[in-house]
């Protein structure tokens, strides 16, 4: 795109779909670091001082407190951010189409990006509208899963970590 430009390497991540895809990748993670971040400061400062301290007083150095303590009542903060990441990545839209359009040769084009394309730019409505059905199927059965394998969980501790959990 000018002179300057013919004598600049082409970065890797414009011509090889694995550094486009993990450009994608990485965007992503960056987009929503705050957010997790934001859940998870949250639920540790939740965590009372005073369990770390019967803790301590047990004879438990700091990493079995924080291995007993901290992260048995950090899961339900996990869990949500692993729910919530689900969602988002397979709705994912904004990172491909602000980076690759894409990708070379098809190689960054997820559900969300190829909805848009079947939609808006073959105007294939129909065809963007079965896709929709079939990304929320998509969503709504990774998240059964994730459903069925927290309340495994909780069947496997007792009721007990409900009370932990609330």
């Amino acid at each position: 795109y000018g002179a300057l430009a013919q004598f600049l390497p082409i970065p890797p991540w414009v011509r090889e779909g694995f550094w486009a895809l993990l450009m994608v990748v990485l965007f992503t993670l960056w987009r929503h670091l705050g957010y997790g971040v934001l859940v998870a400061s949250a639920r540790l400062k939740a965590i009372p001082k005073t369990l770390l301290e019967a803790a301590y007083v047990d004879g438990a150095g700091p990493l079995e407190a924080f291995r007993y303590v901290v992260l048995p009542l950090m899961r339900p903060a996990v869990a949500f951010l692993l729910v919530v990441g689900t969602i988002l990545s397979l709705q994912s839209y904004a990172a491909v189409f602000l980076l690759t359009r894409g990708g070379p040769y098809g190689a960054t084009r997820v559900l969300g990006y190829y909805l848009y394309e079947a939609g808006f730019e073959n105007f294939r409505l129909g065809y963007a509208a079965a896709i929709t059905v079939v990304l929320l199927v998509l969503t709504l059965l990774v998240l059964l899963v994730l459903l069925f394998l927290f309340f495994l969980h909780l069947l496997y501790f007792g009721p007990s970590l409900l009370l932990i959990l609330l």
